[in-house]
């Protein structure tokens, strides 16, 4: 008779064990893929507009491309005046958009009908950028200038700017506080900076190398930072102190951390090992890895809706020519261009 029980035991562990990895439930999958044509596929940033559902495609020289995710369309290919786009800050309540371009200008748009207002140039390079909806702020990583750009969100007109001790000054993020947070990358450190002051006011040193994207959970003051380097971890931080509470192991290439406070996961793409890793928060100083999903190569820069949450992705058929310049920081053979119309957006959602 014992061993009829055992036997049953087992056959149920392992049917359910089977529907659950049959069926997904509970697991994140690819869901749909969107080819969007161009030539030369090079992208950055993606940035999420939940009162629309409208998914903002940085795409350097093809501009900026905007998604309806909900019906998973294109609603328009290229935002005017936005060619160089590797970031976009949206102002909701000014009802503008504004680029962050590589060659050191901002491109405003309305946010209501894409129509262009005007292209403002105000340095020689910029990359990611934030609004900050406390001042009315738009933030801008100038890293070569060691600088944060600070415009008015209302007109775009220039308030100030900041010098930091660094060169690669990654995405920021605003905490809801009339702060942003971002990442020095070549100094691994993270700063706090005061939209109204202009200042910094904190900065913390971080133990690991490459400390790149940042997310916040702005209930329990807890900053997530994800660091590349030879052993790419997720660090968490406290957000009074920048007392480091929690380290996690990361995959290679993380370019995108999110923080869900509605179900308290912590996300985190990984471009180079082609993998979506998943936390889940059991405390503000406590996490696990709930699971990891295998993407695609080079999807590095994600985006969350907050009420379906599905995440999104984009990549493209990646090439490693040895005779043109190869950069090798990332990996050996990390590709230097991709092929023609093969850029695609990836969603991923929770079952089928």
């Amino acid at each position: 008779m014992l061993w009829k029980l055992v036997a049953l035991a087992a056959l149920c562990g392992a049917s359910s064990q089977a529907a659950l990895a049959g069926d997904g439930n509970g697991y994140y999958q690819l869901q749909s893929t969107l080819k969007l044509s161009t030539p030369q596929p090079s992208w950055d940033y993606l940035t999420f507009d939940a009162s629309r559902q409208y998914l903002f495609i940085n795409r350097h020289a093809d501009g900026v491309s905007v998604v309806d995710v909900k019906h998973m369309q294109v609603v328009k290919s290229k935002i005017p005046g936005t060619e160089h786009a590797g970031d976009t800050a949206l102002a909701t309540a000014e009802g503008l958009g504004f680029t962050s371009n590589e060659d050191g200008s901002t491109t405003l748009f309305r946010l209501a009908d894409f129509s262009l207002v005007k292209r403002i140039k105000f340095g020689s390079n910029a990359d990611g950028n934030v609004y900050d909806p406390v001042t009315h702020r738009v933030a801008f990583m100038m890293g070569d200038d060691s600088t944060v750009l600070i415009l008015s969100a209302r007109d775009g007109s220039e308030l100030g700017r900041v010098k930091v001790d660094g060169e690669k000054l990654e995405r920021p993020v605003a905490d809801g506080k009339g702060n942003i947070l971002f990442a020095l990358r070549d100094k691994n450190r993270v700063i706090r900076l005061d939209m109204a002051k202009m200042m910094v006011s904190d900065e913390w040193p971080v133990s690991c190398i490459q400390s790149n994207s940042v997310a916040i959970d702005k209930d329990h003051e807890r900053i997530f930072v994800g660091c590349r380097g030879d052993k790419p971890v997720l660090l968490v931080l406290d957000g009074k102190n920048g007392h480091q509470v929690a380290t996690l192991t990361l995959g290679r290439g993380v370019d995108e951390v999110i923080y869900d406070a509605d179900t308290k996961q912590v996300f985190a793409s990984n471009g180079i090992e082609s993998n979506l890793v998943v936390f889940g928060q059991k405390d503000p100083d406590h996490y696990e890895m709930t699971q990891s999903v295998m993407t695609r190569p080079s999807a590095r820069t994600m985006a969350m809706d907050p009420q379906t949450k599905k995440l999104y992705l984009v990549t493209a058929e990646g090439v490693q020519d040895p005779g043109k310049k190869v950069n090798r920081a990332p990996s050996f053979f990390y590709p230097n261009f991709y092929q023609p119309d093969s850029f695609v957006l990836l969603t991923y959602g929770v079952g089928k």
